[in-house]
């Protein structure tokens, strides 16, 4: 069963993290963007760094999946996400703002491609169907409630705080899927 498997588990997690982050991103990074006085045109060009780095690295990071440890690949990209988000509203500067946004296409590219890979790898052949439907459910949860959650958070304390909560949760859910893992392989 799903739940009962703590990498399973761990790994579902981190989908919903990855996507939580991704949906505050893309709710709250435009405001942000008219706020600081950034152009319209460019605030797509923003949007469209991140889509394209995830659209073409994906192939590439699945390779890597393929070959090396996912475990480290679902960490690093978890964690480059979380920090990218973070700076945002430490900077004003669009060439810094599109290299943010690259950089969390990455962490998002890098994450959620091994972790589509590690669920195949650790699920039972006759339960992978059903694993790969709960880490999609999860992740929609993520997605959900990204928006809404970061949406109060930037009400009542800014946008500092509402995109310090991406690195804040980056940082939890991967110290928890490193323990999960780590544990589950020495048992």
């Amino acid at each position: 069963m799903f739940w009962a498997d703590c990498r399973l588990r761990s790994t579902a997690y981190v989908d919903m993290t990855t996507y939580f982050i991704f949906g505050a991103f893309e709710t709250f990074l435009p405001l942000y963007l008219v706020s600081i006085g950034i152009e319209v045109y460019l605030i797509g060009i923003i949007f469209a760094i991140q889509v394209l780095s995830i659209a073409l690295t994906k192939p590439f990071f699945g390779k890597i999946a393929d070959v090396k440890n996912p475990v480290y690949q679902i960490m690093a990209g978890l964690m480059l996400l979380g920090l990218s988000v973070f700076m945002i509203p430490f900077c004003s500067d669009i060439m810094f703002l599109l290299i943010l946004s690259l950089l969390s296409g990455l962490g998002m590219s890098l994450s959620t491609v091994a972790t589509t890979k590690y669920i195949a790898d650790i699920a039972k052949r006759e339960e992978i169907g059903a694993s790969m439907g709960a880490l999609s459910s999860i992740m929609d949860v993520g997605h959900s409630s990204g928006p809404f959650v970061t949406g109060i958070i930037i009400t009542a304390s800014g946008y500092a705080a509402g995109f310090g909560m991406a690195l804040i949760l980056a940082v939890i859910t991967t110290l928890y899927f490193g323990i999960m893992t780590i544990r589950s392989t020495k048992t």
